[in-house]
C-alpha cells in the first residue's frame, strides 16, 4: 500500500489561551460532579451499596428514602470540589479545603469515586472537538523550500 504526499510540511500545535483550558477544566468538573451525583464510580459503573449502618445514618440525616454512594452526606466534599488550576497545559481539579479532603480520601478507600470515567472522557473530548476543531484544521504548516 502506498500513498503520495502532495505537500511537505509539519503539524504544529497552536498556542492555546488560558480560557480554553478553563473551559475544559470546567466541563471536566461538571461531568465528574454529575456522575458522582448519579452514584457512579470512577469506572462508570454503579458504586457499591452503602453499609446498612451508614445507609440508615444517611437516610436520617438527609431525609431520603434510598441513599446511594454519592459523596454527599453533608455536602462538604462535593461543595469544595472545584477547578484549581487551568493554564499552561495543566488542568487540575481537587477538593480545596483540608477537612473535606480528608473526608474524601477516607471515602475513596471504600469506593474510587474521583477520577476519569469513560463518560467524563467522552464529554471533555466532545468539548475539545468543538473548541479545538478549527485550530486543528489550521495546524498543518507547509514546508518552504
Amino acid at each position: 500500500m502506498g500513498f503520495k504526499v502532495k505537500k511537505s510540511g509539519r503539524f504544529q500545535l497552536p498556542d492555546l489561551d488560558g480560557g480554553f483550558y478553563q473551559a475544559i477544566g470546567t466541563e471536566m468538573v461538571r461531568s465528574m460532579r454529575a456522575r458522582i451525583a448519579r452514584g457512579r464510580n470512577a469506572y462508570g459503573q454503579m458504586a457499591k451499596p452503602l453499609s446498612k449502618g451508614y445507609a440508615k445514618q444517611k437516610m436520617t440525616y438527609r431525609k431520603i428514602a434510598n441513599p446511594i454512594r454519592d459523596m454527599n452526606m453533608t455536602g462538604l466534599a462535593m461543595n469544595n470540589f472545584r477547578l484549581r488550576k487551568a493554564n499552561a497545559g495543566v488542568i487540575r481539579a481537587d477538593i480545596t479545603e483540608a477537612e473535606p479532603r480528608r473526608h474524601a480520601l477516607r471515602a475513596q478507600s471504600f469506593e474510587h469515586m474521583f477520577g476519569w470515567a469513560p463518560q467524563d472522557k467522552a464529554n471533555v473530548t466532545k468539548l475539545c472537538k468543538l473548541k479545538y476543531g478549527v485550530a486543528s484544521k489550521n495546524a498543518w504548516v507547509s514546508a518552504k523550500f
